[in-house]
């Protein structure tokens, strides 16, 4: 666990940016909640919650968080156990810091160093956790129906990610090992010392030029040294890095030449299967390996939930509200803002904290205020 607190510590700093107020120790997650500039904004009306007649015992608000990544647990450990009754679920028991987990692949990092158990840090502040998978939410019933039993709740925050976009090509799924999580890329950096093991590993082959798919192939290059097997790096659109300068790609494409690295752009792939990727355009990769770094997709729990249309992501207001909901609020990969973000932790660690900050705001009866990004 402790060696997971410098690297929150590092994205808790970017997450404030330059209006950040300095940073307080905070148990369970130092620097998780540091202070963070916020203007006024947003049109929702006040929730009707943690209101009590003269005399009357203070019943807590429930708070329901779902998802333990950067956005629910920021939410989480924001707001104070003497004024909310805070449950968090997850389906994994561990909180895990998801920007460093390509290093899984080369050794750099160990599993248990990027993951912190859940149920004792939100136990420090006085919070629930429950794991489980959430398989409906009935915003009208204000209840979330799990795999086994269901929670009622008075608040909701949707914290619960982003799925992989997988483009509806055949045999991802069944074929190509994914990049999402701790144990996903611990299994790759396996797979990729087993191939090392016999005389010709084959081709190693990642399908994705964005910034997942690049840190990858930095760190499968890693693993290689000097040893001779073929890499190639597949990406759909015309250029690596699609989200950076252009400089950056070309100097990439060329630090891939350099490398020995094959790089196929505005090429699509067709079909996955267990010992080959078949390009769109005809040519057909022998591969041993295949990873798949296909971005960010809506989980289908959006929609199926009638928090979002199909295939897009849940719609919210600038004060991160649900929009046509006033007790549920969407942070982190699942929401779309009016200005879209990128889908990046430091982000949705800021939106977390200012999840946590409207729900205490509406339980004193003041107005939202928008969030303002870093």
């Amino acid at each position: 666990m402790d060696g997971i607190l410098p690297l929150l510590r590092r994205a808790a700093d970017a997450a404030a940016g330059p209006h950040g107020g300095g940073h307080r120790l905070h148990r369970g997650l130092p620097g998780l909640l540091s202070p963070h500039g916020r203007r006024r904004g947003g049109g929702s009306r006040r929730l009707a919650v943690g209101v009590r007649p003269r005399g009357a015992r203070l019943v807590r608000p429930r708070v329901l968080v779902l998802g333990g990544g950067f956005a629910g647990l920021s939410c989480a450990l924001a707001l104070p156990a003497s004024r909310f009754a805070v449950t968090l679920v997850d389906q994994s028991p561990s909180f895990e810091f998801l920007p460093a987990i390509h290093e899984l692949v080369s050794g750099l990092k160990r599993p248990a160093e990027l993951r912190l158990p859940l149920k004792p840090v939100l136990a420090r502040e006085g919070h629930r956790f429950r794991r489980g998978e959430v398989v409906a939410i009935d915003s009208a019933a204000r209840r979330v129906q799990f795999a086994k039993g269901s929670l009622r709740y008075d608040i909701l925050v949707v914290a619960v990610g982003a799925a992989d976009a997988d483009f509806g090509v055949s045999g991802v799924r069944e074929h190509a090992m994914p990049f999402k999580s701790v144990a996903q890329c611990a299994a790759i950096g396996r797979r990729l010392r087993s191939l090392l093991r016999v005389p010709r590993p084959g081709r190693v082959t990642i399908v994705g030029g964005g910034l997942e798919g690049v840190e990858c192939l930095g760190e499968v290059l890693r693993v290689r040294g000097d040893r001779d097997f073929p890499v190639t790096l597949v990406e759909a659109g015309p250029r690596l890095l699609p989200g950076a300068p252009a400089p950056v790609g070309r100097h990439l494409a060329a630090h891939c030449e350099a490398a020995g690295v094959e790089w196929l752009c505005g090429e699509a792939v067709e079909r996955v299967t267990a010992k080959t990727v078949k390009l769109a355009g005809g040519r057909r990769l022998r591969s041993a390996l295949t990873i798949w770094t296909g971005g960010p997709a809506p989980r289908p729990l959006l929609a199926e939930s009638g928090l979002a249309a199909p295939g897009r992501w849940a719609a919210v207001a600038d004060n991160l509200r649900l929009e046509g909901a006033d007790d549920v609020f969407v942070a982190g990969d699942s929401g779309e803002l009016p200005q879209p973000l990128a889908r990046q932790a430091y982000h949705a660690l800021a939106m977390g904290r200012h999840c946590a900050r409207e729900i205490e705001r509406a339980e004193r009866g003041r107005a939202p205020r928008a969030f303002r990004p870093a």
